[in-house]
């Protein structure tokens, strides 16, 4: 049968995964995707033969305002084409000047850039405990201080001279006067900033009671700064991961460079978007209205990272199986907030096109079994390492502690120095003052 009739003649254009022509010219081109699998189905049992003919860089098509139609769906339109080769959006345009299919596929759109490295982090020193945690151990170590002085004093009060015990190297307060407290709260701080830092004790307090308190905050130091060690190794060897975008109200105010098709669904969206709105604020960032417009050059500066890529969701995951295929590594990232979601995938015919009814229960029928959702998936299978959270695909990878890794600690370290010197210089000034001894 399929001898008896003429083929039909199919447009075809760059859709990945589902359509991708990779050479050849206009009439005989080169072309792999998972649409070639739909529609070998659809026409075997239809009894069809068919040939695909297009071009890499042939657009989809759009209406021009004398109303004639430029690209695929002008060959159509044309009839120069029965049928496009490839699902594509359904527009309100699209569908009064073309009779449209079932739905192939629900799509939507999304934004993919270079996958973020692991970096150090600055203040990784401080993320053994949370904020919380930090406010309440430095309120405990006040309370300690406040404690300690507090007891002493009251013993210097209820104890007479006589019976009060001598003291091995601890500040001697003979007299209980303004000035006691102060140097009460001294020796506290030392004994208490000193059990913190896992330091000796430069004093023992003379006091049983002081003793017992000391004693207590020594087992709980020793708690704190073994979780704290413990905790510090994990933090500084898994840094933070900075995204640049996760959504495009991120993507609009990011400033990137964004590359996308132009007369696409994306391009056209923005360019009518008022430009208060996130999506009007990205047409902004297109580098395709006046750079190049094919398809493999914005493919290739994605994967350098020189810029972003506005596309269909699943023409960026067919991007990430392609580049894993290839190199074993995930070089992007696709963010997982899309936009202009969702939106059909059809056929397009020419206006009363007798195929449209012979086509639409093929479709139906793959659709409702799985099979076009199985035929997508299959084509994209190597995608599935580099859709995953970035945080659980690298929690696995091993890595070198670089300097940058311990910066807050040397800030800390210059910060101390910085603050010894300041109190150094006062006290060289306030101890040369005449009415000082």
């Amino acid at each position: 049968m399929a001898a008896q009739q003429e083929c039909l003649t199919i447009g075809g254009l760059m859709y990945m995964p589902h359509m991708i022509i990779i050479g050849g010219d206009f009439y005989n081109p080169i072309i792999k995707g998972t649409m070639l699998e739909v529609l070998d189905i659809i026409f075997s049992h239809l009894g069809y033969c068919y040939r695909i003919i297009g071009a890499a860089n042939l657009s989809a098509g759009s209406r021009l305002p004398n109303n004639t139609w430029t690209g695929v769906l002008g060959h159509v339109l044309r009839q120069e084409m029965n049928m496009t080769g490839t699902g594509l959006a359904l527009t309100h345009d699209r569908a009064e000047a073309l009779d449209f299919s079932e739905y192939l596929y629900l799509e939507e759109s999304s934004a993919a850039y270079k996958r973020p490295v692991l970096q150090p982090d600055v203040a990784g020193f401080l993320r053994p405990f949370t904020g919380y945690m930090w406010c309440s151990i430095w309120l405990t170590v006040v309370g300690v201080i406040l404690s300690l002085a507090l007891f002493r004093l009251g013993m210097l009060k209820i104890l007479p001279r006589s019976n009060r015990q001598e003291n091995d190297g601890f500040a001697e307060v003979r007299d209980v006067t303004p000035g006691a407290l102060r140097t009460l709260l001294s020796d506290g701080f030392l004994v208490t900033l000193s059990a913190l830092l896992s330091q000796g004790l430069p004093r023992i307090p003379p006091e049983d009671s002081t003793r017992v308190l000391t004693a207590l905050w020594l087992v709980a130091s020793l708690i704190l700064g073994t979780v704290y060690r413990s905790n510090l190794k994990a933090m500084l060897i898994l840094p933070r991961i900075t995204i640049p975008f996760d959504n495009l109200e991120e993507l609009a105010d990011s400033g990137l460079p964004v590359w996308t098709a132009t007369n696409s669904l994306i391009h056209v969206a923005s360019e009518k978007a008022p430009q208060s709105t996130a999506l009007g604020r990205l047409s902004r960032l297109f580098n395709s209205v006046n750079g190049p417009i094919n398809v493999p050059w914005g493919v290739a500066d994605l994967v350098r990272g020189k810029h972003a890529i506005a596309a269909p969701r699943t023409a960026l995951v067919q991007i990430l199986h392609e580049t894993f295929s290839k190199t074993g590594r995930c070089a992007n990232y696709i963010m997982s907030e899309g936009f202009l979601k969702p939106y059909m995938l059809t056929f397009f015919f020419p206006k009363g096109s007798p195929l449209k009814g012979k086509v639409d229960p093929l479709i139906m029928r793959l659709r409702e079994f799985g099979l076009l959702d199985y035929i997508y998936k299959k084509g994209v299978a190597n995608a599935t390492e580099c859709l995953k959270p970035i945080s659980s695909t690298q929690s696995n990878e091993l890595r070198t502690l670089a300097l940058g890794d311990f910066y807050g600690v040397f800030s800390v370290y210059a910060g101390g120095v910085l603050l010894a010197l300041i109190i150094f210089l006062v006290e060289l000034m306030l101890g040369n003052h005449p009415n000082r001894r």
